[in-house]
């Protein structure tokens, strides 16, 4: 990982407070939670629901065939993932300007 300057460009369907936090963090090394090594300890892969090519996950229905089948659950009831509007405990606290 290097060090030193990075710019971060949004388009305008990307300036939400959700989306610029995220892409920020990438920009600060981390990475998304579907990647982790742990992952399947935590969600489940629906892969007959991933359409053809998709490489990343954000919601419960990113990347969908159908739009209704979901190709990615959580395996603890009540968890949500992909949200960008609405943030758990831990983040909401923090100030963001």
């Amino acid at each position: 990982m290097g060090y030193g300057k990075q710019n971060l460009s949004l388009d305008d369907g990307c300036v939400q407070k959700g989306v610029i936090i995220h892409e920020l963090l990438h920009a600060v090394g981390f990475w998304h939670e579907q990647s982790r090594a742990d992952r399947n300890d935590h969600v489940t892969i629906l892969w007959r629901n991933i359409q053809s090519g998709s490489i990343m996950h954000y919601g419960p229905y990113s990347f969908s065939k159908y739009k209704t089948s979901p190709t990615i659950l959580p395996k603890e009831e009540g968890v949500s993932i992909g949200q960008r509007f609405g943030f758990s405990e831990k983040v909401s606290g923090l100030s963001i300007a």
